[in-house]
């Protein structure tokens, strides 16, 4: 029989392996000499983009990957079998939809994420994973490159299809559809990134294990209708702190603080590894918990930052 740890460790290396193709690295190789002098970090980013249009099978970042050990509070006192460390990971990607030319206003992609929440160490209860929730999306991108003094909206992104569920049955089954629009302004190295969405309406359950019918009909009040996220892509070091809020009075919503450094500490370290730092603290970090406050505290890497 195999050992759990066999299991684990197989586990950790197909993780690894998605990781890596997926990191900016791994296309480098394929990137046009022009994207390679650009110092804008959002610039060179889109430059990358148009540059893999013709590639097979290069897969571009979208949201950021990494994997981080963390301690999460509560996880004990609400289920016995669960430890309060467990391992949370992100793979996320996007593929080109359309041919993205030097004079290419729209970009259309593919996008797909998925996180999870994994008792890696808790071979006692079998490591479960507590949670993964799978992400795909249609989106496309309006490079604007509008001017308001010294801030640039250098694109507005519309995810016209956003669908996100965990892929459990009944009662453990979580999942929303919503369209959203995103603004991205820029100044210097300084970045703020406010997104709406609007959820897709779903018919009411009759009884919580059917498996027709809205799964979580009060999201909404625990991760809002938006988010704003604040960044700031240093030489070495990236901070962002990410605010969702439901606008009522008992503020539910969460906060998320980020910094990332690069691990061999170079200068202008695009596309290398970067090690991570995380704070969580609110409701929705996972579907399974979207109406559970938590607080998370995680240290690990990240190969691809959202810029």
């Amino acid at each position: 029989m195999v050992s759990k740890e066999i299991i684990s460790k197989s586990l950790i290396v197909l993780i690894a392996t998605g990781f890596y193709l997926i990191h900016p690295a791994y296309a480098a190789d394929k990137l046009d000499d022009a994207c390679k002098t650009i110092t804008n970090p959002y610039d060179q980013r889109v430059c990358e983009e148009k540059s893999l249009r013709h590639k097979a099978f290069a897969l571009v970042p979208h949201r950021p990957n990494y994997i981080l050990g963390s301690w999460v509070d509560n996880l004990e006192q609400e289920n016995e079998i669960y430890d309060d460390y467990e391992t949370k990971f992100q793979l996320s990607f996007k593929v080109p939809l359309n041919k993205h030319e030097d004079d290419t206003r729209w970009l259309w992609f593919f996008g797909y994420t998925q996180i999870s929440v994994w008792q890696m160490l808790n071979f006692e209860h079998s490591a479960p994973f507590r949670d993964t929730n799978f992400e795909p999306e249609i989106m496309s991108y309006y490079l604007a490159n509008w001017r308001f003094g010294d801030w640039r909206v250098p694109h507005i992104n519309i995810g016209w299809i956003n669908h996100q569920s965990n892929g459990q049955v009944p009662p453990k089954s979580r999942s929303w559809n919503r369209s959203y629009v995103e603004f991205l302004f820029e100044n210097g190295r300084n970045y703020i990134n406010f997104k709406l969405w609007q959820r897709w309406k779903e018919s009411p359950k009759n009884d919580p294990a059917d498996y027709e019918g809205d799964d979580n009909p009060d999201i909404d009040e625990y991760v809002g209708h938006g988010e704003l996220r604040i960044m700031h892509v240093g030489r070495k070091n990236n901070f962002g702190i990410v605010v969702r809020d439901n606008g009522h009075r008992d503020a539910k919503g969460s906060f998320q603080a980020d910094w990332t450094f690069p691990v061999y500490g170079r200068e202008e370290g695009k596309g290398e590894l970067r090690f991570y730092v995380q704070y969580f603290y609110g409701y929705g970090e996972t579907l399974i918990d979207y109406n559970v406050k938590r607080r998370r505290i995680g240290f690990g890497v990240m190969l691809a930052d959202w810029l």
